[in-house]
């Protein structure tokens, strides 16, 4: 306590006088020579330092940041338990701090957090839920928050097979799904397969705060249709709504512009929309040359009967045989050939794997179920 005192005051009279390079030594040295050392009591030493020197710093450990931070998330993978504790707590004093100014380190912060989320031991589980909280108010709170910057880095930890680091990243993309701020929907495309990996966690709870996502996202697709990059996301819902056991992840690549579809998931669109015993198959067109075609003009023969067929249920009161209204065309020709009966008439779907298909096809009013009409991605 004395030499944390020291410290602090040593620090203060350092900013009093506005000299910044004894206050990088002071840090520097706290680092390099504790932080950073070999062994145990002097780390921890290093880690209450830093934490002393951000309080003294006040408004201006913002200015520091970096030399305060980077120290601190090292110790984060220390073999010593109570180091980690150590370094959850220095780590929570500086960004209490410094609130706003870490958002330009948030990757790290994030980094760091999203592996401790998962530690074995329960007080370094309980010091980083309090880190990642603070951290969450901190995100909320400000408009400054570099969502670009930071899809990358979800995208990556999405794919973790963790059920902590799982609920540890969905729960962030629940706050950020939140912030008004924040539009997270246009990189849906970029995390939809990582929830649909995540939708098949053996864990209850993992899965429904996977379908809470779901539906917050599909809550924002009904209400702004025209934003949502569906032909991004059309081979990752096919694959997945044709997938019985364990989830493919598919190779990345660019998207496929609007005017042209990869053709090798045709065959899966078929079989998510037609029923197994429609009479009136669908003929798909011939492929010359690569997988990509141009589909402008596709005429595609459809079978009589739109029948998706189930045998799982989704989440609590979400029944897969809900009834959609499915909004369609008057001017579309093909339809009366779809559906003999009223074209008002509430046509009950069940999803073969996954509600949330169909849900978002039928939610825009002017995108057809991809081959079924032709206002998606297919063009007469």
């Amino acid at each position: 306590n004395s030499q944390f005192h020291f410290l602090n005051r040593l620090v203060r009279e350092f900013v009093a006088q506005n000299n910044t390079v004894q206050i990088k030594h002071v840090i520097q040295t706290l680092s390099q020579e504790f932080a950073l050392s070999q062994h145990p009591h002097s780390r921890k030493g290093g880690l209450i330092g830093l934490a002393a020197c951000s309080i003294a710093l006040g408004k201006d450990s913002g200015l520091y940041l970096k030399e305060l931070i980077e120290p601190v998330l090292t110790c984060f993978n220390d073999a010593d338990s109570r180091l980690r504790y150590y370094a959850c707590e220095a780590l929570y004093n500086i960004v209490k701090v410094a609130r706003g100014a870490v958002l330009p380190h948030f990757n790290v912060l994030f980094d760091g957090l999203s592996k401790l989320a998962a530690d074995p031991d329960p007080n370094v589980k309980s010091g980083s839920e309090l880190l990642d909280r603070l951290l969450k108010d901190i995100v909320t709170e400000s408009n400054k928050f570099d969502l670009v910057g930071f899809i990358p880095l979800l995208r990556e930890r999405i794919y973790s097979n963790n059920q902590y680091a799982r609920q540890f990243i969905i729960s962030w993309i629940l706050v950020l799904e939140s912030v008004p701020d924040i539009n997270l929907l246009d990189y849906l495309p970029e995390i939809l397969d990582g929830l649909f990996q995540i939708l098949g966690d053996n864990g209850k709870e993992i899965r429904k705060m996977c379908e809470v996502v779901l539906g917050e996202f599909l809550k924002e697709i009904k209400k702004n249709p025209s934003s949502v990059k569906f032909a991004e996301m059309a081979n990752i819902l096919v694959i997945h709504c044709q997938t019985t056991g364990e989830c493919v992840r598919p190779p990345p690549s660019p998207p496929p512009p609007q005017e042209h579809l990869s053709l090798f998931f045709l065959e899966g669109v078929l079989v998510g929309v037609v029923g197994p015993s429609g009479k009136d198959c669908i003929s798909p067109p011939k492929i010359q040359d690569g997988s990509m075609a141009s589909l402008s003009g596709l005429r595609i023969r459809c079978c009589r009967k739109l029948w998706c067929r189930s045998q799982t249920r989704l989440g609590s009161g979400c029944g897969i045989g809900k009834q959609l209204q499915l909004p369609l065309d008057p001017w579309d020709l093909h339809m009366p050939r779809v559906w003999p009966q009223k074209m008002d008439k509430k046509i009950n779907i069940k999803m073969r794997n996954h509600y949330i298909l169909i849900q978002c096809l039928a939610a825009y009013n002017n995108m057809n179920i991809f081959c079924l009409w032709h206002n998606f991605i297919f063009y007469k």
